[in-house]
């Protein structure tokens, strides 16, 4: 399958730069949006935002799979969770004070991603931070589901990103399969 005439219509200049690796990246990323989608789907679970955007989140924003990088992801979801319990739990009857505490995440969160090895910690952080923020402003909220649907969603985003790099690779060049 070529991918040139569909580069050729989306690429405005002659230059393309819609890799092999690319479509790999591109297939990745779509078909864990679909098999999240579909199980959060047929689970009927109550925060499925989090089924299908952290597949997304992290398949698009690393173009490779380690340790190094499940820990973060996990390691975030985790950390938010307990910040979030801690923030709203306690700050809630001084909305002066939460909004100072949460800013100060934020610019935590912020110069992580400036910073190369933790970016993916400061992203997370910062895309898990506003939605669980957002639903536990309302008084009707499960604390417990949406804590348990985070690190639920976070794990089976690893393992989908896992499984498919494994299942799809991506393309080793000349120049990379010297590197090794």
């Amino acid at each position: 399958m070529s991918i040139n005439p569909l580069a050729h219509v989306f690429t405005p200049h002659g230059n393309i730069v819609y890799t092999a690796n690319d479509f790999r990246q591109t297939v990745r990323i779509s078909v864990a949006g679909t098999i999240a989608l579909s199980i959060s789907t047929f689970y009927n679970v109550q925060y499925g935002v989090f089924f299908v955007v952290y597949p997304l989140m992290l398949l698009s924003l690393v173009p490779v799979f380690n340790r190094h990088v499940a820990r973060q992801f996990v390691f975030s979801a985790a950390v938010n969770c307990v910040e979030m319990v801690l923030i709203v739990g306690y700050l809630s009857q001084w909305p002066v004070i939460m909004t100072l505490v949460v800013f100060g995440l934020y610019v935590m969160r912020f110069r992580f991603m400036s910073k190369g090895p933790l970016f993916l910690l400061g992203s997370m952080g910062v895309v898990c931070q506003s939605t669980m923020l957002n639903f536990m402003s309302y008084p009707g909220t499960n604390w417990h589901t949406l804590m348990f649907s985070n690190m639920e969603a976070c794990v089976m985003a690893v393992a989908l990103s896992a499984l498919l790099h494994y299942l799809i690779p991506g393309c080793r060049t000349a120049s990379a399969a010297a590197a090794y």
